[in-house]
C-alpha cells in the first residue's frame, strides 16, 4: 500500500520520449514522453507571469530540506562507498561536479556502444547532479558516492521499453560489484494511473526492490492535463517504485507551464501546480522547482543550469535514501538492518515519518485542483536523527550512582 498513517505521498517527473507500448494489468501503457516543464527551455518549458524571479541559480534545495545541518551533524554521512544509478538519458562523466565519480554505465538504446553512456540530451546529467554533485555552491545529497549512469533515451529524449528492461538488468547484473543502493528513474507516461500497473519492465523493478535497492521514480508533470483524475505516471504506478512529486523550493514569482498549470504565487514548500498526485498513488515529495544542477553543455555554456519538474523532486529522494542506507548500517545493529524489500519499505518509511507535513490546496495559488490531504516532504536532519544514535549521556541517579545510558532510536 502506498498509503501511510492516512497520508499519500506525491512525486514530479520530467519525462522522455518512447515509442513502444507495453501491457499492464490495467490496460495498455501508453508512450514515455518528455514533458517539458523537465527541461529549462523558458519558451517552451514555462514563462514568468506575475513577477520576475529573484534568483533562477539558487542552492535552496538543500537548506529546505536541511540537508546542510545534516552534513554538519552527521559529516560521515556522505554516500562514501556507495552507488546510485542514474535511469535517464546518460550522464557526462567529465563535468567538474561528477567527475571522477561516474565508475561504471551501459547504453541501453541500441545506438552507438553499449560503452557510451554521454548524455547528449542534457537532463540526466542535471538528475545526477541532484543525487550526487559534489560542487562548493550546488551540492548534491551525496556528494561522494559513485554514480552509474545507465543510458535508456537517446539524444532527442527517446527510447524504447526495451531499452529500459535492458538497462535495469544491467543494474541488477551489476549491483553487487558496484554496491547500487538506490535507482533513480525520472521519466515515465503522460497518462496517469491510481492503481498500481505493471508492465514489460515490473520483473525487473521487483527483482531490484527484493535486493534491497530503493527505486525512486518521479510522478509526472500532467496534472493539469488529466485533472480531476487522481494518478501517477508509469513507472512511478508500478507497485516496486516509490512515486515522487514536487514542491517549489524558494519564491520565484508567477509561473505558467508549458502544460497549462500555473502558479499564480510560487512560495517554500507549495506543491508545484503541474504534478501528478493521487489520494492512493503519492508516496513522497521532495523540492523539484526550480533546481540548480549539473548542465550537460558546460564546456561551452554555463555549468550549472536551473530546471523545474518532478525530474528534479526524484533524485532528491535516490539521495536521500542512500544517506539513510548509510546511516542504517553504520548505526544499527545487522541484526535490525531490514532484508530484501524491506530496505525500500523501511527507507520511505522513515522519509514520510520524519519529514515535514505539507497541505495541498492550504496555500496553494494556483489553477488546478487540490486534494485538501497532506503529503510528507523529506528532511535530512529529522531522518538523520531519526536513524543515527544519540552519543553516550550520563545520568546522575537518586542512589548517586553514574550510569552510562545510550539511547538508540528504532523503527516503530
Amino acid at each position: 500500500m502506498r498509503r501511510t498513517r492516512g497520508f499519500v505521498r506525491y512525486p514530479m517527473v520530467a519525462f522522455l520520449l518512447f515509442t513502444m507500448t507495453v501491457t499492464a494489468s490495467g490496460g495498455p501503457l501508453d508512450d514515455i514522453t518528455t514533458m517539458n516543464d523537465g527541461v529549462f527551455i523558458p519558451q517552451d518549458t514555462f514563462t514568468f507571469v506575475l513577477d520576475t524571479p529573484v534568483n533562477l541559480l539558487n542552492d535552496s534545495l538543500r537548506s529546505l530540506i536541511r540537508a546542510d545541518q545534516a552534513s554538519t551533524r552527521f559529516p560521515t554521512i556522505t554516500g562514501a562507498g556507495y552507488a546510485v544509478a542514474i535511469v535517464d538519458t546518460g550522464v557526462d562523466a567529465a563535468h567538474p561536479a561528477l567527475a571522477g565519480r561516474v565508475v561504471a554505465g551501459y547504453n541501453a538504446t541500441g545506438i552507438g556502444s553499449t560503452t557510451n553512456y554521454d548524455d547528449d540530451y542534457g537532463h540526466g546529467t542535471h538528475v545526477a547532479g541532484i543525487a550526487a554533485s559534489n560542487d562548493a555552491t550546488y551540492t548534491g545529497l551525496v556528494p561522494q558516492a559513485d554514480i552509474v549512469a545507465v543510458k535508456v533515451l537517446d539524444s532527442s529524449g527517446s527510447g524504447t521499453w526495451e531499452g529500459i528492461e535492458a538497462g535495469l538488468q544491467w543494474v541488477i547484473d551489476n549491483r553487487v560489484t558496484h554496491n547500487i543502493v538506490a535507482v533513480n528513474m525520472s521519466l515515465g507516461t503522460s497518462s496517469v494511473y491510481n492503481t498500481e500497473v505493471t508492465s514489460l519492465i515490473s520483473d525487473e523493478l521487483a527483482a531490484l526492490k527484493n535486493a534491497g535497492v530503493f527505486i525512486a521514480v518521479s510522478s509526472g508533470n500532467e496534472w493539469y492535463a488529466n485533472m480531476p483524475d487522481h494518478g501517477v505516471a508509469y513507472p512511478a504506478a508500478d507497485p516496486s517504485t516509490v512515486a515522487v512529486g514536487s514542491v517549489w523550493s524558494d519564491s520565484f514569482g508567477g509561473v505558467l507551464w508549458g502544460s497549462g498549470a500555473i502558479d499564480r504565487v510560487t512560495e517554500v514548500d507549495r506543491i508545484v501546480s503541474h504534478t501528478n498526485r493521487s489520494f492512493a498513488m503519492l508516496d513522497i515529495l521532495a523540492p523539484g522547482a526550480l533546481i540548480t544542477s549539473a548542465n550537460n553543455d558546460w564546456e561551452t555554456g554555463d555549468d550549472f543550469v536551473s530546471m523545474g519538474g518532478t525530474s528534479m523532486a526524484a533524485p532528491a529522494v535516490s539521495g536521500m535514501a542512500v544517506l539513510i542506507r548509510q546511516a542504517i548500517e553504520e548505526n544499527w545493529p545487522v541484526a535490525d538492518w531490514p532484508t530484501g524489500s524491506g530496505w525500500q519499505d523501511t527507507i520511505l518509511q522513515i522519509m514520510q515519518d520524519y519529514g515535514e507535513m505539507i497541505m495541498d490546496g492550504d496555500d496553494e495559488d494556483d489553477n488546478v485542483i487540490n486534494l485538501c490531504v497532506g503529503f510528507s516532504r523529506i528532511d535530512a536532519l529529522g531522518a538523520l536523527t531519526y536513524t543515527t544514535p544519540e552519543p553516550a549521556t550520563l545520568i546522575l541517579l537518586t542512589t548517586g550512582a553514574l550510569v552510562a545510558m545510550r539511547r538508540r532510536r528504532r523503527l516503530r
